[in-house]
């Protein structure tokens, strides 16, 4: 009994093989910051909740959908737009975004920039 007890669900090992798939597409710096602030975690495997790994997971793809509007944004307006938003915030580059927040108030910024023409 205490082996099956061990044993992931089937629904559990799918939700962790997504967050995981997710580590590449987000950055490190993202990734592990979600880890981090939703689960309390360094790895997705340590989440035993299966309601947390979900929440975890929603969270992951808010994120890869706000990188790709950030991506979006920068075609349309130039890579040195960029700039100036990090720089407002103390930052260098987009790498040391690990939270759901900062990114979307980078990627507002950025887009109402374009609605702006600035």
């Amino acid at each position: 009994m205490d082996e099956k007890a061990s044993e992931p669900h089937p629904q559990q090992s799918s939700v962790i093989g997504g967050i995981e798939g997710m580590a590449e597409q987000l950055g490190r710096g993202l990734y592990r910051g979600l880890l981090r602030d939703l689960a309390r975690v360094w790895t997705p495997r340590q989440i035993q909740d299966i309601s947390l790994q979900q929440r975890v997971l929603e969270h992951m793809r808010a994120a890869e959908r706000g990188l790709r509007r950030l991506e979006a944004a920068l075609d349309k307006l130039g890579a040195e737009a960029l700039m100036p938003v990090l720089k407002q915030r103390k930052l260098k580059s987009i790498e040391p975004i690990d939270n759901l927040e900062l990114l979307k108030q980078i990627v507002l910024e950025l887009e109402g920039a374009g609605k702006t023409g600035l």
